[in-house]
């Protein structure tokens, strides 16, 4: 039999047909506030649909939320901020190496001028508007500027320089700052969802598979186990009887 919902992932025991099982642990008592199964194998557009159904859970009008690199994406950072969401999560950015392990200048070497929407280069050239698209905006230098450059070598092999701005840029410069102010914050997410995610896959899964088939099946099984773990950590927090006498 078929698993037709299910989409092939990369894992890291390699690539598994999978479903991406996201989750929202409370810091305090490691509950599982909020929880979905997707079909979707990358993370980078879960940030704020799951901060917010967390924030929904708890009726806070502020809240802050911690989550790894796989989920940093520009645009989930501005809309988290948009509605009181916090986050800190690493910006996940790539590095201008070209393969053969020269690393030219970073983009952060360069200072973006905003009112003249152009980039100052280390040897002090400017780098104009050359493009737009609704992601990026792509700047570039001059060619004589470049050709006479004497930090040439250090920063490209082609004529010129091109550097690209996410359209959300200020978000990820916002979020570097928060990351660079609150290290703790990795060591602390670290902490709270590896427990919840830990216990499931002994308790509850066994060898980490589901049972039931198809989405709704997966989706089924996975609010049931949800349920089974909060209840142990209820009882673990509160006792048994206390728990009882507030159900009751």
């Amino acid at each position: 039999m078929g698993e037709s919902d299910a989409q092939k992932m990369r894992t890291p025991s390699g690539k598994f047909v999978a479903y991406n099982i996201q989750s929202a642990v409370d810091a305090e008592h490691c509950l599982i506030l909020h929880h979905e199964v997707t079909q979707d194998g990358a993370d980078r557009q879960q940030l704020e649909p799951m901060a917010k159904a967390a924030k929904t859970e708890l009726n806070q009008s502020q809240l802050s939320v911690t989550a790894d690199a796989g989920y940093s994406n520009g645009e989930q950072f501005q809309a988290c901020e948009d509605v009181g969401i916090m986050a800190f999560v690493p910006p996940n950015r790539s590095v201008n190496n070209q393969g053969d392990g020269t690393v030219f200048f970073d983009r952060t070497d360069f200072k973006y001028e905003e009112q003249r929407d152009a980039y100052q280069c280390p040897g002090g050239k400017w780098l104009t508007l050359k493009q737009m698209s609704k992601d990026n905006r792509i700047y570039q230098a001059t060619i004589a500027d470049c050709g006479v450059c004497p930090l040439k070598s250090r920063c490209t092999k082609t004529s010129r320089r091109y550097l690209t701005r996410h359209a959300h840029e200020a978000a990820f410069e916002r979020m570097e700052q928060r990351m660079r102010a609150h290290p703790e914050m990795m060591a602390s997410r670290r902490s709270i969802v590896e427990h919840p995610f830990g216990n499931l896959k002994q308790w509850l899964f066994g060898n980490g598979r589901f049972l039931l088939r198809q989405l709704k099946g997966a989706r089924a099984e996975m609010a049931l186990a949800v349920q089974a773990y909060n209840l142990k950590r209820a009882i673990k927090v509160l006792g048994a009887q206390k728990l009882m006498a507030l159900m009751g």
